[in-house]
């Protein structure tokens, strides 16, 4: 049996690689949305919806509720909004922003529910309505 020179350690390095990708990155503090903050049961989602505040932009739906501890947020993008690859490039979008403007929703909870209009939008523009929102329900 014949082997090419040098196919076994490309193997090797191949391995090594699939497994470096599949260890957990854990999320420093400063970083993500921790378990803890985030909303994930169905009840809670409709508690905040059923009894928060509402506020629109172009491209989000903001409903805020006051909650206990740090605050939480979720996220509803449904299939108006696009294929998988769309809604979840809309959700990872939304996750970011609200992961860098954590002051303005501490202690609430928040669901976030994207518009069709939001499908291709950029973060920053995403970022202005999300914050244009939160804004209008802290004057409420």
């Amino acid at each position: 049996r014949s082997r090419t020179p040098g196919a076994s350690a490309t193997r090797r390095r191949a391995a090594s690689s699939i497994s470096s990708r599949r260890t957990k990155r854990t999320a420093s503090p400063d970083h993500g949305l921790p378990r803890e903050r985030r909303l994930r049961r169905s009840g809670d989602f409709q508690r905040v919806e059923r009894q928060g505040q509402r506020a629109s932009g172009a491209f989000v739906v903001v409903v805020s509720r006051r909650g206990r501890g740090a605050g939480r947020v979720g996220f509803t993008v449904s299939k108006k909004v696009g294929n998988a690859v769309a809604r979840n490039a809309v959700k990872r979008r939304l996750r970011e922003v609200l992961r860098h403007h954590k002051q303005l929703w501490d202690g609430r909870d928040l669901v976030v529910i994207a518009k069709p209009e939001a499908a291709g939008k950029s973060l920053r523009a995403l970022e202005a309505d999300v914050v244009a929102a939160l804004a209008k329900i802290g004057s409420k």
